[in-house]
């Protein structure tokens, strides 16, 4: 057994672990709640939990339950996802007037939109 990096997934024991617990994950969910839009308002909360989902579990290939292809696609289309929620393409992305204190909501968003881009490099 190795260990290759300080983080709590850089150990072969590590890397075996969460390989077991994501044994079976349903990877395809989160594909499916950033491909439909425009979303109906309850369909933009799923697809920001996707992409928590993502930005958490794919922080390495040592814990994201699919493969690399999969995460390479992913990431990518969850920023489209979020900047569309941003800056709307049109009606039916509106989604930040619904809230009382829109400004926090942004905030949240950018900050989401920031972790994915660091699981670009």
């Amino acid at each position: 057994m190795g260990a290759w990096d300080e983080e709590p997934w850089g150990n072969d024991c590590a890397a075996d672990w969460f390989l077991e617990v994501f044994e079976g994950f349903p990877v395809s969910k989160i594909g499916e709640a950033l491909r439909s839009p425009p979303p109906p308002p309850y369909k933009i909360d799923e697809a920001r939990a996707a992409c928590y989902l993502l930005q958490v579990l794919g922080v390495s290939a040592y814990i994201w339950p699919g493969d690399g292809d999969e995460l390479e696609e992913l990431v990518p289309l969850a920023i489209e996802y979020l900047e569309n929620l941003l800056d709307p393409p049109s009606n039916e992305w509106s989604f930040i007037a619904d809230w009382n204190e829109p400004s926090l909501v942004v905030a949240a968003i950018r900050k989401q939109i920031d972790a994915l881009r660091l699981l670009l490099r």
